[in-house]
């Protein structure tokens, strides 16, 4: 009862030591609403600071730049695959791994992320750790992600593969991973700068003796990117933190989300109707992808998409030189319409359509002439272009800060030189 007096008691002190006032007016207490019941006037104080220290060995700076500290982790290396992309059967003269997957061009250098039109790619996310104090020193790995225009998308943590739910380690699959990236993937690798076992050792062999001796452990993860994520250079930054809180250094390296133009379109009719010569007549659309009879495009792509339509004369002909029948269009109600185009004539419709968003087409007729009583009919070709420059390729999905201790912009990252992200995405 003593113990219980006396908290209540600091409890008091406490508050009577606040620098702020909450108020309410002297008539508060009988404000009622229409039902006569008593209204709460929300009267409340904002802004009150709270403050907390993370005690440990950071190795420092706004991004964990710095020198390395004697006992931080080690990430040995760490590399990227697209966990979504299926390819085609490889030829006996382009081989490539044999189950397909992994890198949308194995052919090229570095990791190409195939997007997945109106939905989520996945992207797996390894790298390769051990700790001086002892692999199992290693308390939390991290990878922190930035979009290519450098601001930071999100932090996601690495888990070690080999354990199963009683602790037990197998380190099989870390060593049949690290082989499978090392025959078929060599070039998404990317090595920090270890000193190794023995001078005679290749980082490699290195690598493989350590896994191979339980010295260190495969970490990975597997995370979304969405078609409504811009295309272009993803900076891919991985941490690591041990038992004493002594941080790793970052070790970066890119993966390219592949640029894709890719729309869905709710028709695939255009019908002006009933026309009458010298009138323009307007197939309008709407917003709404799911009613067929009026146009809608939809934007299933990583990038802002510009459009060019492309008609036939719908068999009207021509008298003369001079065609009998014209057209014109527009995106958007509030869209600019295209010039006046003729028939064969491919036209850009003025505007974009920006990322993971709909719109409404447009189209119109202007007879010339025609037979009454006569149905023409005809065929209209839409093509998608990629919007440049990539300075407006802006997501609407809102990402949440960069926790403190992480850069929002990797731009800002110091110094420039130990980070391959800010050349390409500065």
């Amino acid at each position: 009862m003593k113990k219980i007096l006396a908290l209540s008691i600091l409890i008091s002190m406490v508050l009577v030591a606040i620098p702020a006032t909450i108020a309410s007016d002297d008539c508060a207490w009988c404000a009622t609403d229409a039902d006569g019941n008593a209204v709460d006037d929300n009267n409340e104080y904002t802004g009150i600071i709270t403050k907390a220290h993370v005690g440990g060995n950071g190795n420092g700076g706004s991004g964990g730049q710095g020198a390395i500290l004697e006992h931080a982790p080690i990430i040995k290396c760490k590399w990227e695959y697209d966990q979504t992309v299926t390819l085609p059967p490889s030829k006996p003269w382009q081989p490539y791994c044999d189950d397909n997957t992994h890198d949308a061009c194995p052919f090229l250098d570095g990791l190409q992320v195939q997007v997945q039109l109106a939905a989520n790619a996945y992207v797996g996310y390894y790298a390769i750790i051990t700790d001086p104090d002892g692999v199992g020193h290693v308390d939390h790995v991290y990878a922190d992600i930035w979009h290519p225009n450098g601001q930071f998308k999100y932090q996601i943590e690495l888990f070690p593969i080999g354990f199963d739910n009683y602790g037990n380690y197998d380190k099989s699959t870390a060593i049949d991973t690290w082989n499978h990236v090392k025959q078929w993937h060599s070039s998404l690798v990317t090595y920090s700068e270890f000193t190794t076992h023995d001078p005679s050792w290749t980082k490699d062999y290195d690598i493989g003796w350590e896994l191979e001796e339980e010295d260190a452990y495969l970490y990975y993860v597997a995370a979304a990117i969405s078609y409504c994520q811009p295309a272009g250079d993803y900076c891919v930054g991985v941490r690591a933190i041990d038992g004493l809180d002594y941080w790793s250094d970052y070790l970066f390296n890119q993966f390219w989300y592949i640029p894709t133009a890719a729309v869905h379109l709710d028709f695939t009719t255009v019908d002006y109707g009933t026309v009458v010569e010298s009138e323009w007549k307007q197939c309008p659309g709407d917003k709404d992808i799911d009613t067929h009879s009026l146009p809608t495009v939809k934007n299933i792509g990583n990038t802002p998409v510009w459009f060019s339509v492309l008609q036939d004369d719908m068999q009207f002909g021509k008298t003369a030189d001079n065609w009998n029948v014209e057209y014109k269009a527009r995106l958007s109600k509030d869209g600019v319409y295209t010039p006046v185009y003729s028939p064969g004539v491919k036209t850009t419709i003025p505007g974009y359509l920006g990322m993971c968003t709909e719109e409404k087409f447009d189209f119109w007729i202007h007879v010339l002439k025609g037979y009454p009583g006569f149905d023409y009919s005809g065929l209209m070709t839409i093509y998608a272009h990629i919007l440049y420059p990539d300075t407006n390729w802006i997501s609407p999905q809102v990402f949440a800060p960069a926790p403190l201790g992480v850069l929002q912009n990797i731009n800002d990252y110091e110094p420039e030189e130990d980070c391959p992200c800010i050349d390409d995405i500065g």
